[in-house]
């Protein structure tokens, strides 16, 4: 997504910390950050669509 650490989760309304605890293999998601993560790997846009406030 060419997005910054910060950037992703800011777009996506996640924590930062989250994201990279994730990344470096320290934590896993929950089953809800599972499901967002996996429907923003396939359709961001309607991610975005549907965080639009």
């Amino acid at each position: 997504m060419k997005l910054s650490r910060q950037g992703f989760a800011d777009r996506f309304g996640l924590d930062a910390r989250a994201v990279q605890d994730w990344e470096q293999g320290r934590r896993l998601p929950d089953r809800a950050a599972s499901v967002l993560l996996t429907v923003i790997e396939s359709e961001p846009d309607a991610v975005d669509r549907a965080l639009a406030r």
